[in-house]
């Protein structure tokens, strides 16, 4: 009689595309246990230039004094760090903390959301890939998307209401023309390059390891099957309804501005368009205020 296999999610993103829901359904599995975060901003930070501020290995003093001054301004304990600087410190620390958590009496599922893993390397997702299947443990990914003039609205908002300037997002002044700079920015095609990430997360775990939805449909009852079936995770219809983190309106956006970034993702409609054609009909409504 075999065991029950194991089974690694990696979250790819997309950051305002309901990652967090996905996270919370997931982890409420009897059978999962993600750990201690949802983000383990591990490989960004170690990889992507832009996402070095979350580099707190102890090496990196200046660092760890930067996110651990931050955590206490917005009342954060610092375990979420250290935790973090541990596994940055050496990579297998990462490795060694997930397969514990898979060793645990009746739990199968664990994994790492972390949207910026979205902008990755190739090499740095083989290695994810194999490390875990040299232990016998599945990886199973997913990528979320959003029609992509109202994500970066969404994820405007949010950055202006943490008053955060690091993600290329101007916290003060017009915020017409902070959309506009922030979809514009490396951080922004890191974070909703689709075409790039789907491509290469395809082409390194296969297809049948990969789960690309719609945030659109992502909240309907057949959606919350295929998904629950895909990850090999227990059917929990009575979730749907709970939502994380939903952004609230209260800036408003002019039509103008909607018709300008949908000028500039112009691409990843194309891309999307393409692939996943019901995303014609789902994407880009530039009257409607969509959170």
């Amino acid at each position: 009689m075999t065991s029950d296999p194991k089974t690694f999610v990696l979250g790819l993103g997309a950051q305002k595309a309901g990652t967090s829901w996905l996270y919370h359904y997931l982890n409420a599995d009897p059978a999962s246990d993600f750990g201690g975060l949802k983000e383990y901003r591990v490989w960004d930070a170690l990889e992507l230039p832009e996402m070095g501020y979350f580099d707190v290995r102890p090496s990196k003093i200046t660092n760890r004094l930067v996110v651990a001054l931050t955590s206490r301004v917005r009342g954060r304990a610092s375990n979420a760090w250290k935790l973090r600087g541990h596994l940055q410190d050496d990579p297998e620390n990462y490795f060694t903390y997930f397969k514990e958590r898979l060793s645990q009496p009746g739990i199968r599922m664990t994994g790492d959301v972390t949207p910026s893993y979205s902008g990755l390397s190739a090499e740095t997702l083989c290695t994810i890939r194999d490390r875990f299947n040299d232990e016998g443990i599945n990886v199973k990914v997913f990528f979320i998307m959003r029609d992509p003039v109202t994500r970066a609205i969404s994820a405007a908002r949010m950055n202006r209401r943490k008053r955060d300037w690091r993600e290329s997002v101007p916290p003060f002044g017009d915020f017409d023309r902070a959309i506009l700079s922030y979809a514009k920015s490396t951080h922004h095609n890191l974070i909703a390059n689709y075409e790039h990430t789907v491509t290469q997360a395809r082409s390194v775990f296969g297809p049948e390891n990969v789960y690309v939805g719609l945030y659109e449909t992502m909240f309907q009852l057949e959606e919350v099957e295929r998904v629950s079936t895909f990850m090999g995770a227990a059917f929990m219809p009575e979730r749907i309804k709970k939502r994380f983190y939903e952004s609230r309106s209260e800036q408003p956006v002019k039509d103008e501005t909607r018709h300008q970034l949908r000028e500039i993702f112009e691409p990843t409609y194309r891309f999307a368009a393409q692939e996943f054609p019901e995303t014609k009909e789902l994407w880009f409504a530039p009257q409607s205020e969509q959170k």
